[in-house]
């Protein structure tokens, strides 16, 4: 499935072909398991080179797409 939103993207070779942040090698699927685990959002920007803005971003363009489609999320 290729996905390309502003803050999420597919690449076939990148990161398996899963979903990741735009731009980055950090997969739309560890974002969602570090929030899980209690991480905050500007704590995931403090531990990487993404802004939190970049992470929000994501958050709200998943939220789209699973609210607006039948979409599946594949991770």
């Amino acid at each position: 499935m290729n996905i390309n939103t502003d803050h999420i993207w597919t690449e076939v070779g990148r990161c398996g072909g899963k979903p990741c942040i735009r731009g980055h090698r950090f997969t739309v699927a560890q974002m969602l398991a570090e929030l899980a685990q209690g991480c905050t959002v500007g704590e995931l920007a403090a531990g990487s080179e993404i802004g939190q803005n970049k992470f929000v971003g994501a958050l709200h363009d998943l939220g789209t797409l699973l609210n607006e489609s039948e979409w599946v999320a594949p991770f």
